[in-house]
């Protein structure tokens, strides 16, 4: 710590700190929260489509996420993800099931929570993938 004494015209004496003292001490607290970040980690959650209309979803991890949920979200005319529905995975992490049958070309994608990944894992969602219906 480095400190000085300088006068003020009053006659009052005030002390000096050096800056670096704070900066690092600020330092100190953030790499105490930045180690808890580094252990979680993102599952890997594909959607690929399969025929025109039925898609399948993927979750790839270091262990089973049988009987988790997973959301299949639709995106909107905003750009904004709406969720359309709550999907179980089976027994070997992944599903197969059918988009939605509204008329015209829509863009879906799969979401799961950091509640259903589990204990080390964060949020995370698939690539998207559009889907056409006609009739």
């Amino acid at each position: 710590m480095t400190t000085g004494r300088r006068l003020v015209p009053a006659g009052f004496a005030c002390l000096v700190f050096a800056a670096a003292v704070a900066l690092s001490a600020q330092d100190k607290s953030k790499d105490k929260d930045s180690g808890d970040k580094e252990k979680e980690k993102r599952p890997k959650l594909t959607l690929t489509r399969t025929t025109a209309t039925r898609l399948f979803a993927k979750l790839g991890g270091t262990h089973s996420f049988a009987g988790r949920s997973i959301y299949l979200q639709r995106r909107s005319n905003f750009g904004q993800w709406v969720t359309v529905e709550k999907l179980k995975l089976g027994p070997l992490s992944g599903r197969i099931f059918t988009a939605p049958h509204k008329k015209g070309t829509f863009t879906y994608r799969v979401y799961m929570t950091t509640n259903q990944a589990g204990a080390g894992y964060l949020d995370t969602w698939s690539n998207s993938v559009k889907v056409r219906y006609r009739r």
